[in-house]
C-alpha cells in the first residue's frame, strides 16, 4: 500500500458491485435470497413461539401460586384458625402428640383449648390481615382484643403477634403513657 491510487482498478469492485459476469446470475441470486429468507422467518417464528410458550408458563405459575396461597397453602406461621363450640371452649387444628400405638378415631386427634376473648379475636383479625382489602376490619379487631388483653398479653412478642398487631400495641402503649402524664 504505497499509495491510495493503487486501488483504483480493483477487480473487487466489479465483483461486488453486481456488474460481474461471476454474479450476473439473478436466478441464483434471487433462489440465494429465498433460501435464505426462508430460514431467517422460521428462527424469528421459533423465537416468538419460544418467548409466549415462556410467557405462559410463567403466567401459569403464578396463577398456581396464587391458587396455592389462597388455600392457605402449608404455612408454618400461618396461626391455627379457632372455632368456638357451644360450651365456650375453642377448637384449634392443632393434633395432639399421640402415642404410636394410638387406634382411636382421627377426630379424637383434635386438640380442645380454653381460650381467652382476646385470642379468639386475634386469630379472626389474623385470618382478615391474610386478605389485604380487610386490613380495616383488622384493625378494628386487634383493636377489641387489645380492650380484653391482660398485662401480659398488651407486652409486644415479636415470635407471636402480627407486624399489625405490635404496631398496635405499641400506639396502645405509648396512649397509656400520654393518658398517665396528664
Amino acid at each position: 500500500m504505497s499509495s491510495p491510487d493503487e486501488f483504483q482498478n480493483d477487480p473487487l469492485d466489479v465483483v461486488l458491485s453486481g456488474k460481474s459476469k461471476i454474479c450476473g446470475d439473478d436466478r441464483l441470486r434471487q433462489a440465494v435470497l429465498a433460501g435464505t429468507l426462508g430460514v431467517i422467518r422460521r428462527r424469528r417464528r421459533l423465537k416468538r413461539c419460544t418467548m409466549a410458550a415462556t410467557l405462559l408458563g410463567c403466567y401459569l405459575a403464578g396463577m398456581a401460586t396464587l391458587a396455592f396461597w389462597r388455600q392457605g397453602g402449608e404455612n408454618p406461621s400461618k396461626p391455627p384458625s379457632t372455632q368456638v363450640a357451644a360450651d365456650g371452649r375453642s377448637k384449634t387444628d392443632v393434633q395432639a402428640t399421640l402415642p404410636p400405638d394410638f387406634a382411636g378415631p382421627p377426630d379424637q386427634k383434635a386438640v380442645y383449648i380454653v381460650a381467652s376473648k382476646y385470642d379468639i379475636l386475634c386469630r379472626q383479625a389474623d385470618r382478615y390481615l391474610l386478605d389485604p382489602e380487610n386490613l380495616q376490619l383488622a384493625v378494628r379487631t386487634y383493636s377489641r382484643a387489645l380492650k380484653y388483653a391482660s398485662a401480659d398479653q398488651r407486652a409486644i412478642s415479636p415470635e407471636h403477634d402480627t407486624w399489625l398487631l405490635m404496631a398496635l400495641k405499641d400506639a396502645h402503649s405509648k396512649e397509656q403513657k400520654h393518658d398517665s402524664q396528664l
